[in-house]
């Protein structure tokens, strides 16, 4: 992953600096080449040797990189993208909503899930394990629509064997606060480790009351997670629309190279993940910082 330093920050250790001082490189072209899934692919499949520890970017490894030779023109197919998703990395909508910075009530006391269970219509509960024991080692609590699905990674009593995503209980919760917010706290406490069977290590998880009247701690709930909502759903676009400016300059970069869709398939299922980490203005587009040098492949009519 590559991004752009417009403060001339000095780096050291695994930070390397990379100056593209070619007239006739767009630095942006290279910008997007690094961050491409195609170039991850190559780097780790073919100069990193399918690495599983660290892999330091120096100026030798970055010189081995299969930089295609194009006109500043043609780069720009390149560049106008990598400059989309730079601009799209400065919205705010990228910082994921922290969920406890928007509890701000007082917490009278706690309950456990049991309560909120037991108060569902039957057609709402489903257990799925109401005998199984075991020392749980993992809860997840995952939104299945208006389902909540819990599954636990758990040590079987008898034979000490490890079982995981078993599925303990299912309930419907069709007020999407409510139960996000039950997803979230029984998620972030884990499950209660007082109980035998699985299920009630599930119902015991305790979860916070905000008011001793019900219908006021509902109405407490929903004043403070419903800002949150919003926020979470901005950033749920915002991650929905970089994955489209992604996509597309994965797939541009694909075409520029000629691969086929059999090897775009191969690169999609095998390339290291990849991440952007971009601080660039447009006021500083010629203006490039610092520091190491990249070379490129020559082009197929050089001599």
């Amino acid at each position: 992953m590559a991004a752009y330093d417009e403060k001339g920050s000095f780096a050291f250790n695994t930070v390397v600096h990379i100056l593209a001082n070619n007239s006739n490189c767009d630095y942006r072209y290279i910008l997007g080449l690094l961050n491409s899934k195609l170039f991850s692919f190559y780097a780790y499949k073919f100069i990193y040797n399918n690495a599983i520890r660290s892999m330091d970017f120096y100026e030798d490894y970055a010189g081995r990189l299969p930089v295609k030779p194009l006109s500043i023109d043609d780069q720009k197919e390149i560049a106008e993208v990598a400059d989309s998703i730079v601009v799209h990395f400065k919205d705010p909508r990228r910082q994921a909503p922290t969920y406890k910075k928007y509890l701000t009530e007082k917490i009278v006391s706690y309950r456990e899930f049991n309560d909120n269970y037991r108060q569902l219509v039957p057609e709402a509960r489903d257990p799925k394990d109401t005998t199984t024991e075991g020392v749980i080692k993992k809860l997840l609590v995952e939104e299945d629509g208006d389902w909540l699905s819990f599954k636990v990674d758990y040590v079987e009593q008898a034979t000490h064997r490890i079982v995981t995503g078993h599925e303990i209980l299912r309930c419907q919760l069709q007020d999407r606060v409510v139960r996000t917010f039950l997803q979230r706290e029984i998620r972030s406490r884990g499950a209660n480790e007082k109980g035998k069977r699985l299920l009630d290590k599930i119902l015991m998880v305790k979860i916070p009351v905000f008011h001793k009247i019900p219908a006021r701690n509902e109405n407490l709930i929903k004043t403070q997670l419903q800002p949150f909502l919003k926020d979470l759903d901005a950033h749920e676009n915002w991650e929905s629309e970089f994955r489209e400016l992604d996509a597309k300059l994965n797939g541009k970069i694909y075409r520029i190279y000629g691969l086929s869709n059999e090897e775009v398939a191969h690169v999609e299922a095998n390339s290291r993940p990849t991440g952007w980490h971009v601080d660039l203005s447009a006021k500083s587009i010629n203006n490039p910082a610092v520091s190491t040098t990249l070379q490129t492949f020559p082009s197929e009519d050089a001599s």
